[in-house]
C-alpha cells in the first residue's frame, strides 16, 4: 500500500496485490450445464481515507481486477 497525505486528515493511496480466484456457475444457454474456471489476477486499487479521530476513520475505495473467468464462461 503506498500513501500519499493530502492534508492532515486526508490520504491518498493506492494498493496492488494478488488474488486467487474459484468461479462456479450454471449456465442459461447450454441447458443447464455447469462450468468452473480458477485463476490468479492482479488486484490494483485507489482510495481515499478521512481520519475522523485519532482511532476512526472512513475510506472509499475503487478495485479493479482485469479479465476475470475466461472465454468458457
Amino acid at each position: 500500500m503506498f500513501r500519499y497525505q493530502l492534508s492532515d486528515h486526508l490520504d491518498a493511496y493506492g494498493k496492488l496485490g494478488v488474488t486467487y480466484l474459484e468461479l462456479d456457475k450454471q449456465s442459461t444457454f447450454r441447458f443447464g450445464e455447469r462450468l468452473s474456471d480458477s485463476d490468479t489476477k492482479l488486484v490494483s486499487a485507489v482510495g481515499l481515507d478521512y481520519a475522523l479521530s485519532e482511532r476512526w476513520s472512513v475510506r472509499g475505495e475503487y478495485q479493479f481486477i482485469d479479465g476475470i473467468g475466461s472465454d468458457a464462461l
